[in-house]
């Protein structure tokens, strides 16, 4: 996966020993390991909005569903009928049950 060593030191006995848990790496193997660290932390960054982007969408497609229920509901009722209240409509529809077990999530 990476080509940086990490070593273990033994400094009573002044030698450095190769170890994949070693706490330490070599000078010359620092710049690589910093600049796979901001690669990861961009990476992280990106993938944090893409999800922030993904959570704002998925609230507006609940705001849609309830105004069309919403609108639906209305309609009925204008024309004298009788109908369920928008939010138990939506505590029953597969879609809206998914989207915010999908918000839930941490």
């Amino acid at each position: 996966m990476s080509s940086i060593k990490r070593w273990f030191a033994h400094w009573y006995m002044q030698e450095m020993f190769e170890s994949a848990t070693g706490d330490y790496i070599q000078v010359v193997d620092y710049d690589a390991a910093l600049a796979r660290e901001a690669t990861l932390q961009q990476r992280l960054t990106t993938a944090d909005q893409r999800i922030d982007d993904l959570e704002a969408q998925l609230r507006k497609g609940l705001m849609v569903i309830a105004r069309t229920l919403e609108a639906g509901r209305d309609r009925i009722i204008g024309y004298g009928g009788d109908c369920d209240s928008v939010e138990y409509m939506m505590d029953g529809d597969p879609s809206v049950i998914e989207i915010r077990a999908a918000l839930k999530k941490p």
